[in-house]
């Protein structure tokens, strides 16, 4: 299994995503440019300078990243190191990326698997031993249940009700439902009950399209915004709202 998953990735990386890239080039490689950025500059780059991979990895915002992934487990899951070193590929993509960690994100998933069957195993040898562990994971447990809804109050409670929240909620209920639009990643979460939606920029059959330009899950927004530009003053399409960078646009119709 390890040595077919091997090759499958290989014939991924070497040849499926250079094919079908339009540039010839894997689009993914300036996450890694830190470490060399193609598969032969990062084995290059961990003979030649191993303390770049140690900069990369040994920062604030990835120590966090662990804490959350590990410690809900009490670290039981490194008591069966084996099972647990399936997990080495992802958190190697995950931490040797520019793009950042996050535990929220689907970035976390590939390596949540084997933390947790990792933690099973690692638990069962305290068998005997239940009562104590059991008191550690309450006390875990209480503390993530505490914490948790208060780090997310912190950021989310004051936008609430603030202007830019009701732009957004105003655009959303501009589009008729069922209508087939174009939206930017977190508003098209509220409008994808319906048979044709595409993430912006990606328009084709769309006839509306609701586009926030301070869509955080962007991380070229000087790009998307002149995506957003561009069908502003296309003759096409007209701005039905524009407030507190959320715009909405209307196909006009055909004459």
């Amino acid at each position: 299994m390890f040595a077919i998953g091997l090759g499958v990735t290989l014939f991924n990386f070497l040849w499926v995503i250079p094919h079908f890239s339009p540039t010839g080039a894997n689009p993914f490689a300036g996450r890694y440019a830190a470490v060399g950025g193609t598969p032969e500059g990062i084995a290059h780059k961990l003979f030649t300078e191993p303390a770049a991979f140690i900069h990369v990895v040994a920062t604030g915002h990835n120590v966090v990243y662990f804490l959350l992934l590990f410690a809900p487990f009490l670290g039981l899951c490194f008591f069966e190191p084996l099972l647990l070193a399936g997990a080495i590929p992802e958190l190697a993509i995950t931490l040797l990326s520019s793009r950042g960690t996050s535990i929220s994100s689907h970035w976390a998933e590939g390596a949540v698997p084997f933390v947790v069957s990792a933690a099973v195993f690692g638990a069962a040898r305290f068998r005997g031993q239940g009562g104590r562990l059991a008191g550690r994971v309450l006390v875990a447990t209480a503390c993530v249940a505490v914490l948790s809804p208060v780090t997310l109050a912190i950021r989310d409670v004051p936008m609430l009700e603030s202007p830019a929240t009701s732009a957004k909620e105003h655009a959303v209920s501009l589009v008729p439902e069922g209508a087939p639009v174009s939206a930017t990643n977190q508003l098209g979460s509220h409008l994808s009950d319906r048979r044709d939606i595409f993430v912006f920029p990606t328009v084709s059959r769309a006839q509306w399209i609701v586009a926030d330009t301070n869509d955080r899950m962007y991380h070229r927004p000087a790009v998307m915004r002149g995506d957003v530009r561009k069908y502003e003053s296309d003759r096409t399409w007209q701005v039905v709202f524009h407030s507190h960078g959320v715009v909405v646009l209307h196909k006009r119709p055909t004459s």
